[in-house]
């Protein structure tokens, strides 16, 4: 079993203090196995990572495959995931005490539960002068947008670029 933590002192930060507050709810589970609280450590790093991601970003919008921190990313997409589900009436690890006080966590930090595609695309130009393909980044804000790409152009791009285009 891990060891456990003491309380973090009143004086650090109140985000930090919450998410202390989520393992306090999961320390008063009487049958614990070892893979809940490694779950419940790992929770509150990702979370903790991420009140310091919005503190030098000032969002919560961490890109699924944010480099410096590819874990985060990923942690992000499946807190998203969750809500989903809940969202669905399907069972989801934001159900119960500890899952309300989770969400409530994300939500005092201004977390987005349901983000939009913002990200740029990988777009290619007509050919250039010496025929040859230039790749450029354009911006295609939504989904339609970069669907009405491809559509528009659709004959003009041999199978090898767009599945590169659709896999940015």
């Amino acid at each position: 079993f891990p060891v456990r933590e003491s309380p973090p002192p009143p004086s650090q930060a109140a985000k930090r203090s919450a998410a202390w507050e989520v393992s306090e709810i999961m320390n008063e589970r009487k049958s614990r196995s070892a893979a809940t609280s490694l779950h419940e450590i790992a929770w509150n790093q990702r979370y903790n990572e991420l009140v310091e991601y919005k503190r030098l970003n000032g969002d919560c919008l961490v890109p699924q495959t944010y480099k410096p921190n590819k874990k985060l990313g990923y942690w992000v997409m499946q807190q998203r995931r969750q809500y989903r589900l809940q969202s669905d009436g399907k069972r989801s690890s934001l159900d119960g005490r500890v899952g309300a006080k989770r969400k409530q966590l994300l939500d005092e930090i201004g977390f987005v539960w349901r983000a939009t595609r913002t990200a740029r695309r990988l777009c290619l130009p007509l050919n250039n002068e010496d025929n040859e393909r230039e790749e450029f980044k354009c911006d295609i804000s939504s989904s339609s947008d970069f669907e009405g790409y491809m559509v528009e152009r659709s004959n003009e791009l041999s199978d090898d670029e767009k599945r590169r285009i659709w896999l940015k």
